[in-house]
């Protein structure tokens, strides 16, 4: 699936006194991409997601995925955010099968899904673990598990690792781009971290601050499968440096430093 944002702009506040999260926006992402959207913070990131999640109505211009306009949310799309969202009172296996149940699967495919997908993630030994038992990096895997699940063909991800150590967050990284290189999809994903950004993605797109609209878009043209080995190549050290630099610019400017 493709999604496609042309003129975006998202504002909230009175008409009187309104306040633009996102004004003029324009970016389209092919499909199987995986797209990182990074900038300073408010710079809209996670409106632009939630306007292609279908959570949040666009002020003016156009949302597409697939060529047909975003009018709410859907099966196709996955959303996975920083908060684990997992249900307590149920299991990890029960949490996914939830998850499948309410989109209408089947008992017994419920289950062989299920059990697919825990493995997938590596967690085919915790399955009968409520997330109060769980560490947060198994938490969030198993929110991606239930996500995944239903096999969605464009994943939306907000900070997903912003609440991580930083060897969970690597761990989830590496996982995260493993499955993405065996089941290709459409990849939106935000974050504030650079290094992040940069290991993960075909492209990485920089944000301007208030209201947000693409500042600079960087094309990611390292080698996969990726690995944490690269990341001390000084190909990886140069893109990181690149993406900084867009950032830093923006800074100075908001805060009139230059």
């Amino acid at each position: 699936m493709s999604l496609e944002f042309s003129n975006l702009g998202v504002r909230f506040g009175t008409e009187k006194n309104p306040f633009w999260a996102v004004r003029s926006a324009d970016l389209t992402i092919a499909d199987n991409e995986f797209v990182s959207v990074v900038g300073t913070s408010g710079c809209g990131k996670s409106t632009l997601l939630s306007v292609a999640a279908g959570l949040q109505d666009k002020s003016e211009g156009v949302a597409l995925i697939n060529g047909h306009p975003i009018d709410g949310p859907g099966r196709d799309r996955g959303v996975v955010f920083q908060s684990y969202t997992l249900l307590p009172w149920l299991t990890a296996a029960e949490n996914i099968e939830f998850a499948l149940r309410e989109v209408g699967v089947a008992k017994k495919e419920r289950k062989d899904r299920t059990a697919e997908m825990l493995n997938a993630v590596g967690l085919s030994a915790f399955a009968d673990r409520y997330p109060a038992e769980l560490s947060g990096g198994m938490r969030q895997r198993v929110a991606i598990a239930r996500v995944l699940s239903y096999r969605p063909t464009t994943l939306l991800m907000d900070e997903p690792f912003g609440a991580l150590d930083a060897l969970t967050r690597q761990l989830m990284q590496e996982l995260l781009v493993t499955i993405w290189e065996q089941t290709p999809m459409t990849v939106l994903f935000i974050t504030h971290d650079i290094h992040e950004a940069v290991f993960l993605s075909d492209r990485v797109v920089v944000m301007t601050n208030k209201p947000g609209r693409v500042k600079a878009e960087i094309p990611i043209e390292l080698p996969r499968p990726r690995t944490h080995e690269m990341v001390r190549s000084s190909e990886f050290v140069a893109l990181q440096e690149e993406v900084l630099g867009h950032i830093r610019a923006e800074t100075l400017q908001v805060e009139h430093l230059v």
